[in-house]
């Protein structure tokens, strides 16, 4: 891992860390196992990191600063995230604990509820809405 990628993970891991996940209890060296090989996409607005999307394959997770308010994923930034994962494998999956707040925001964004493993609700989406058409 070098310095860039060390950097990103560091930032993703501090919204991870504030957020309303299990996660919060995982330490930097846990987080940094864990998304090793995924691509991480920081968000900043107005200055202040934002939210963090971590991408590999067809699989994403989003995490956000609790404290900001405010529209920040574009339809831009859906585009070159999500919307290539779908290009690409035909499927974007993500997943939620069950008391997790962000489930609407998933659904927001175009994914549908497919089943519930172990207290974790999957979702995928298959059809990129926010396309150019």
């Amino acid at each position: 891992m070098n310095l860039n990628d060390r950097l990103l993970v560091g930032e993703a891991w501090s919204l991870f860390k504030n957020s309303e996940d299990v996660l919060r209890n995982m330490s930097w060296i846990q987080y940094a196992e864990l998304v090793e090989g995924w691509e991480i996409y920081p968000i900043s607005k107005e200055g202040h990191l934002v939210a963090a999307i971590v991408m590999k394959e067809n699989q994403s997770h989003v995490c956000c600063n609790p404290s900001f308010k405010g529209a920040w994923f574009s339809r831009q930034l859906f585009n070159v995230t999500v919307g290539q994962q779908i290009k690409h494998y035909g499927v974007s999956r993500t997943s939620c604990f069950i008391d997790s707040p962000n489930k609407g925001f998933i659904k927001r964004l175009g994914y549908q509820y497919k089943e519930t493993i172990n207290g974790v609700e999957h979702y995928e989406s298959r059809i990129n809405r926010w396309s150019s058409r």
